[in-house]
């Protein structure tokens, strides 16, 4: 049986050779003629036709593709929103929702069970939500349970003996597998060259295809290259400079410019008003750059400012304050203001016509309008008898007592009995059950009867008492 890991090392060799020996005709035929393509500037025309033509990977602006900007003008943005006008019959639409709406019960509404026709007739019918049933109440549940006992006990019986769900088997455990095994090479293996059948062939024929072959990156000097030198030679460096007369015409231009400047004035000069034709007189009907005008030389002046507030102090004053909201002017003095604090209650008060509506604006009753003599002092006192069934609260209270305040300061717990350690002073001990058993027995008789009654206690072994031997 032939090795699926050697089978797919084959195929891949394979195809390797094939994709070689593909390549190599291609190579061969691009490099024959004795002429080697370096790059695109090799191929005639190559460079040109690329040159006009746009990368794989380009953009537009919106303004490079016809009649996009209005179509985008024409959209609205991808993120808007209507108002209800805006869509047709919308608000015809609500309102009729709002209609049916009307008189609907919420979507979250409930019921009484009296509400219910019926319904209380059939809870009244049915067991509460939380009961039980005995196994002999239920019709075919005891016959079942019997059923489903004896066919576990038939599944245990069967699963006796028989391995786990999720077991495993050394190799010896399964017949043949070793050997099997001893024939398969280790899942990560290498192959020598000669143990691939016919590979040092396709690899000797690919040497031949690729010798006296250039590299991939090769170079050639200018002598390399039939005709290049000559080629170089007929050429002006990169950068390089001409003489005039090396440009045929150029001093016949040149000289024709300075012929045509000759007699001119310099690009940046002067004149005096003289030698400007009228311009002297033209000045003369001027004013100076410096000149004034009374208020009746400039039409409608004086109409202007008739319609402005006359400079005051108290008015310049006002405006350099800088107001904001809920805040109040007020004089510091004589032309001079600042700002107060204003609130909507403050506001709510100013707007009252008389002191009762600012009463009723405070929430003040009729006390507001007594003397302050008619009240008593915030600090003052009552004897007992002034508040009105406070005698007989206190006639029924516990009168204050030192041994009962000296018992509320205990803290108690389960098994614990009061006793006292001094006058007025307590504090707790463990009280069992057979403790308080014995508390409560009327005599000594019953006593003896509950001691009786409990069960002996072990006895301790006591030491032995021999003699040593003398």
């Amino acid at each position: 049986m032939t090795d699926p890991t050697l089978i797919t090392v084959q195929a891949a060799i394979e195809t390797i050779v094939v994709v070689i020996k593909q390549a190599a005709p291609i190579a061969v035929a691009v490099m024959s003629g004795g002429a080697q393509i370096d790059g695109i500037d090799d191929v005639p025309g190559l460079t040109d036709a690329l040159a006009g033509k746009a990368a794989a990977v380009h953009g537009h602006a919106i303004a490079n593709v016809t009649g996009l900007q209005g179509a985008l003008d024409g959209k609205a943005a991808s993120a808007h929103s209507h108002a209800v006008a805006d869509v047709t019959d919308l608000q015809v639409e609500l309102d009729g929702i709002g209609t049916a709406l009307a008189g609907k019960s919420a979507l979250g509404h409930g019921h009484a069970i009296a509400d219910v026709t019926g319904l209380q007739g059939a809870l009244d019918g049915k067991a509460a939500s939380a009961h039980g049933h005995a196994i002999a109440d239920v019709v075919g549940l005891p016959g079942v349970l019997d059923d489903i006992e004896a066919t576990f006990g038939a599944v245990g019986t069967a699963i006796a003996g028989k391995s786990p769900l999720g077991h495993g088997h050394a190799i010896a455990d399964v017949t043949g597998l070793q050997g099997v095994l001893d024939g398969k090479a280790a899942a990560a293996h290498d192959h020598a060259i000669e143990d691939v059948t016919g590979l040092q062939a396709e690899l000797d024929g690919i040497d031949t295809a690729l010798a006296g072959k250039s590299a991939v990156g090769h170079g050639h000097a200018i002598a390399d290259v039939t005709g290049l030198q000559g080629a170089l030679d007929g050429k002006a460096a990169a950068v390089h400079d001409h003489a005039i007369e090396d440009v045929t015409g150029l001093q016949a231009e040149l000289d024709g410019i300075d012929t045509a400047l000759a007699g001119k004035s310099a690009v940046g000069h002067g004149h005096a008003i003289a030698n400007v034709t009228g311009l002297q007189a033209a000045l003369d009907g001027k004013s100076a750059i410096g000149h004034g005008h009374v208020i009746a030389d400039v039409t409608g002046l004086q109409t202007a400012l008739d319609g402005k507030q006359p400079l005051d102090a108290t008015l310049t004053a006002f405006a350099a304050l800088t107001m904001s909201a809920n805040k109040i002017v007020y004089a510091t003095g004589p032309d001079a203001f600042a700002l107060a604090d204003l609130t909507a209650f403050a506001r709510s008060l100013l707007d009252d016509a008389d002191a009762a509506t600012v009463r009723g604006t405070l929430g003040l009753g009729t006390a507001a309008t007594q003397a302050s003599g008619a009240f008593a002092a915030a600090s003052h006192s009552h004897v007992i008898a002034d508040v009105t069934g406070l005698q007989t609260a206190i006639d029924g209270k516990q009168p204050l007592d030192a041994t009962l305040t000296a018992l509320a300061g205990v803290t108690t717990s389960a098994n614990k009995i009061i006793y006292s350690t001094a006058a007025d002073t307590f504090t707790t001990a463990d009280l069992s059950a057979y403790g308080r058993s014995l508390i409560d027995d009327a005599d000594a008789a019953t006593a003896r009867t509950t001691w009786a009654s409990a069960p002996p206690r072990p006895r301790r072994a006591r030491p032995s008492r021999r003699r040593m031997p003398r």
